[in-house]
Order: structure tokens, then sequence, then C-alpha cells
């Protein structure tokens, strides 16, 4: 309806100029047909390991739309992401691919699984740097000498 309101210019019988925010009632619209049109609507469940996520969609004749969904959101932050998504494999949170700071997902360096910041160690590399790894990739390098922690998160 707002899209419909108009402003419109008259001039009165003193010849003044009026102007009139005019917007149509239920009197100025008329039904001229009526189309009946099937829009399935599907609700899916996903589930990951321990958790799960539902997606609502609408189909119509051309495209299927996302109505609701919680496929996007960061478990960690709970935000929206808009770039690269990762899945844990460990727990199976979705969360946000790494960044060089503030990170909530990585990719393991020894394995290349993907970990949230909740299943994710570390062990030292070099002085100064930290390798961030899967919890079974850090039992291995224990036994090779290395000393693994949680990462904080």
């Amino acid at each position: 309806m707002r899209s419909n309101v108009r402003t419109v210019t008259y001039r009165g019988r003193n010849n003044q100029t009026y102007t009139k925010t005019w917007q149509p009632g239920n009197r100025n619209i008329s039904i001229r047909d009526t189309k009946q049109v099937l829009l399935p609507k599907y609700n899916l469940m996903v589930k990951s390991i321990n958790q799960s996520y539902t997606c609502n969609l609408i189909q119509n004749d051309a495209e299927i739309k996302i109505e609701s969904t919680n496929l996007f959101n960061c478990k960690t932050c709970n935000k929206t992401i808009n770039k690269k998504i990762l899945l844990c494999n460990d727990c199976g949170k979705i969360t946000h691919a790494s960044k060089f700071f503030n990170s909530h997902g990585f990719v393991c360096k020894n394995c290349k699984k993907t970990i949230c910041k909740d299943s994710a160690f570390w062990v030292r590399r070099f002085l100064f740097f930290k390798m961030i790894i899967f919890d079974s990739c850090a039992n291995t390098l224990i036994k090779s000498g290395k000393k693994k922690q949680k990462l904080v998160p």
C-alpha cells in the first residue's frame, strides 16, 4: 500500500494551489481476477555430528528462495557469515573461515581437517609461532616430544 501513496497538486475554487497526500483505501481497490498458485514449502533439517541446522525453502515456478535458515550463522559468535564457511570435523559447528586475528575456524596444519576454536589445539612452531592442529594430530605429535595445549577461546 505504501508504494501507491501519491502527492496530488490541485487548484481550488478560490484559485489557490493545494497539495495533498493521497493513499488508496478499501473502496479504491477492486479485485478483477483470482488465480490459484501452488507454492511448495520445504522444511529441511540437517544434522552434522552434534549440531542440527534448519532451512525453510519456498519454491515458485522459477526459483527456490530461502525463507529462514541458521546455516549461515557462526555457532561461536552467532553472527551471519558472508564469506567462507567452515564445518568443524570434530563437533559439527559452522564457523567463520580463518582470518588473521580473532578466528573461529581453522584448518589443521597437519591433516588439513577443518576445526572450530573449541576443538583446536596448538603446539609450538619455531620460537614465536603456534601451529593450530586437530586433536588426533596433537596426540601423534606428543609422541614425538612436542607439548600440546588447548586453544583458549
